[in-house]
C-alpha cells in the first residue's frame, strides 16, 4: 500500500516487478505488483499476481479483500464474495473488506440472486452482530427492521472507502442532485445579494459548492467522513470544513445559517424527525432549508420511511409537512424529481424546500 501511496502505478509496478524477480517467494511483493497493474486496468496480470501472493500468503486478508475488489469489478460477483468471506475470517474487523463485502451483497441482489444475497447477508450479521455495516445491510437486504438511521460506523467506512472513486462513480450514475436543488433554490430564492452564510451539510466532495458560494459570504461544509472533508477542502471554495455528525454539528451552531442544503444526505435517515429538528436550531429565523430524498412511490399506511435493498432510505412525500411543521418549519414546497439512476433507471426523488418560521 505505501508503494502505492508514494509512486504512480507504471513506476510502483516497475519497482514491485523488479522486486518479485529478486525474491519469487516473497509475498509482499507479489501484492505490490498487483495492485499497480491493477491500477493501469492490466486485469488479467492482475489477477496472475494475486493468485501468486494468496499462494505464498493465503492468511494475507488484504490481498484476499484486494484480489476480491478486482475480481468483483471484473464481474465475478460469487467468487469476489468467497474470497471477501476469507479475508474477514482472517481478520474479523477488516472494515474494508466488511464495507466491500456489504457492496458485493448489493450487487448480487441487484443482479437478481436475491434470495442468496438475503441469505448471506443474514449470516454475516448473525456472525459479526457488533458490526454496524453488517447490520444495516442485512436489514437492507432481508427486509428486516432497520435502524431509524444509518449507523456513523456504517455511513463514515463507506464514504471513506467510497472517497477515490465517489465522483467518477456518481457521474455514471447520472447524479445531479446539486443541480437539481440550485434550480429550485434559483426559482424560489432568488437572490438580491449574498446570504450571510449557508451550510452544506453532508458536504461530501463539495460538488454542491460551485453553485453555493456564488450565494453567501461565507460557505461551510460538514461531512461524517474524513477522506470526503479532505477532498472537499481541496476546491478552496469553503470557509470552513468540519468532520463531524450531522445532528450534532447543527446544534453546536445555533443560529447560524440563512440557509442549509443537504444534497442527498438525507436519504441515510430513516426517521426525520432528529435531523429536521436540529436544522430548525442552526438556522436563524426565516431562514430556509433545501434537501433531497428518494420517494417511497409504495408506502403502506401509516409508514413514513423504508431502507431500501442499496441501504438508503425512501420517505413517504405525504407525511413531510407535519414532519417539518412540529420541527418548526413553514409548509414546504415539494418537487418529485429524480436525482440519480440504479441499474439504468432514474430512482423516484423529490426536492424539498421550506423555510423556517
Amino acid at each position: 500500500a505505501s508503494l502505492r501511496a508514494m509512486s504512480p502505478p507504471a513506476e510502483a509496478r516497475d519497482v514491485a516487478a523488479r522486486a518479485a524477480e529478486r525474491d519469487p517467494a516473497h509475498a509482499p511483493a507479489h501484492i505490490n505488483l498487483a495492485a499497480a497493474l491493477a491500477a493501469l486496468g492490466e486485469d488479467g496480470a492482475a489477477e496472475a499476481s494475486y493468485r501468486r501472493a494468496l499462494a505464498l500468503a493465503p492468511g494475507s486478508a488484504d490481498a484476499r479483500n484486494n484480489f476480491a475488489y478486482l475480481l468483483q469489478r471484473t464481474g465475478r460477483t460469487l467468487e469476489a464474495l468467497d474470497h471477501y468471506e476469507a479475508a474477514i475470517a482472517a481478520v474479523p474487523d477488516h472494515a474494508a473488506a466488511h464495507s466491500n463485502y456489504g457492496t458485493a451483497l448489493y450487487a448480487l441482489h441487484r443482479a437478481g440472486d436475491t434470495a442468496r444475497a438475503a441469505d448471506k447477508a443474514r449470516a454475516w450479521a448473525a456472525a459479526h452482530p457488533g458490526n454496524a455495516t453488517a447490520r444495516h445491510v442485512a436489514a437492507a437486504l432481508t427486509g428486516t427492521s432497520a435502524e431509524a438511521r444509518a449507523p456513523d460506523d456504517y455511513v463514515r467506512s463507506a464514504f471513506d472507502m467510497f472517497a477515490p472513486t465517489f465522483e467518477t462513480t456518481l457521474a455514471n450514475l447520472g447524479y445531479r442532485a446539486p443541480q437539481a436543488l440550485d434550480a429550485l433554490l434559483t426559482r424560489v430564492m432568488p437572490l438580491p445579494a449574498p446570504l450571510g452564510a449557508i451550510l452544506d451539510a453532508g458536504c461530501g466532495t463539495g460538488l454542491a459548492a460551485p453553485m453555493l458560494r456564488p450565494r453567501t459570504a461565507r460557505l461551510e461544509g460538514v461531512d461524517l467522513s474524513p477522506a470526503m472533508v479532505e477532498r472537499a477542502r481541496a476546491r478552496g471554495l469553503y470557509d470552513d470544513l468540519r468532520v463531524a455528525e450531522l445532528g450534532a454539528d447543527l446544534r453546536a451552531h445555533p443560529a447560524r445559517y440563512d440557509l442549509i442544503v443537504a444534497a442527498d444526505v438525507l436519504c441515510y435517515f430513516g426517521d426525520l424527525a432528529d435531523a429536521l429538528a436540529a436544522c430548525a436550531v442552526a438556522l436563524k429565523a426565516g431562514g430556509a432549508l433545501a434537501f433531497s430524498l428518494e420517494l417511497l412511490e409504495d408506502a403502506k399506511h401509516g409508514e413514513a420511511w423504508r431502507v431500501r435493498p442499496s441501504g438508503r432510505y425512501a420517505h413517504d412525500a405525504a407525511s413531510l409537512p407535519a414532519l417539518l411543521g412540529r420541527a418548526g418549519f413553514l409548509a414546504p414546497e415539494r418537487v418529485p424529481e429524480s436525482t440519480r439512476s440504479e441499474s439504468g433507471a432514474p430512482v423516484p426523488g423529490l426536492l424539498v424546500f421550506a423555510r423556517k418560521a
